[in-house]
């Protein structure tokens, strides 16, 4: 596994800092004009990831040129790696919401009556799979390939994870406040929790690998566990996926510590 050994010295980002603020403030000011009424709420389903991107685009854009934009792609290009990891990346949230349920199951004495409930209708419904590869793919880009890669640039992997999966959870706030494009009753608190815990996954496995093909693996597999199986709110209730978000992200913190990239908080001085 990687080794992050030596950290290079912190110095300003404005770029990053400044995208990642705007890419949340763009995601506010969307979902206020579609719950008003003054677009179509249609247009949220895939706008808001089209939206996300172009921000993205137009950011690297300003800070740095018109080749930036073309440079953010630059880990699907990466092909190169163990063919083993697609396997991996695939069945760690389905494993992990197994675990859930299964403990769940042992301490109502249900047994394995929650995980009997998994179904793959929902997810691979030919209305919802597209949104869900839109969202791993973009996901992608923005979140783990431009801002933890960058970010990691400044501070160790793990540091990187978890801010940025703070401004994911930020990026969904407004969303889950209005209920637009998303599923009901999801509590802040677990929300960033579960998003920080994708966010530190993400970062693990973009670290050893360096290719955008394996977290996008990672991204549908993990957006797809919650309709395939009962952890959202709707459907096993607030408690369990606020314990699905918390074992993801205990899961996660555990690869880190044991594989790396280490150290996991350190910063090198200032010369």
């Amino acid at each position: 596994m990687n080794t992050q050994s030596d950290v290079p010295a912190l110095k300003p980002d404005r770029e990053v800092w400044a995208v990642l603020f705007l890419i949340v403030l763009s995601n506010v000011t969307l979902v206020v004009a579609v719950s008003q009424g003054w677009l179509r709420s249609g247009i949220y389903i895939f706008g808001r990831f089209f939206l996300l991107a172009m921000v993205l685009a137009a950011g690297v854009f300003l800070f740095r040129g018109w080749r930036a934009p073309f440079a953010l792609l630059k880990p699907l290009t990466v092909w190169k790696f163990n063919p083993l990891w697609i396997p991996f990346v695939l069945l760690w949230p389905q494993a992990l919401a197994v675990l859930t349920l299964a403990v769940k199951g042992a301490i109502l004495g249900t047994g394995f009556e929650e995980i009997g409930k998994a179904t793959l209708e929902v997810a691979f419904h030919r209305h919802i799979l597209p949104n869900i590869v839109v969202s791993a793919l973009v996901g992608e880009i923005v979140w783990v390939g431009y801002a933890i890669g960058r970010l990691s640039s400044n501070m160790t992997t793990l540091a990187a994870s978890m801010i940025v999966g703070l401004f994911w959870a930020g990026w969904w706030t407004p969303a889950v406040l209005y209920g637009v494009g998303v599923i009901p009753g999801i509590p802040l608190p677990a929300l960033f929790m579960a998003q920080t815990a994708v966010a530190v996954m993400c970062g693990f496995v973009y670290a050893q690998t360096r290719s955008g093909w394996v977290v996008l693996a990672l991204q549908i597999s993990a957006n797809s566990a919650f309709l395939i199986f009962p952890i959202a709110p709707e459907s096993g209730g607030i408690p369990t996926f606020a314990a699905f978000g918390a074992v993801y992200f205990i899961a996660s913190l555990l690869l880190h510590v044991k594989f790396g990239p280490h150290p996991l908080f350190r910063f090198r001085k200032l010369a």
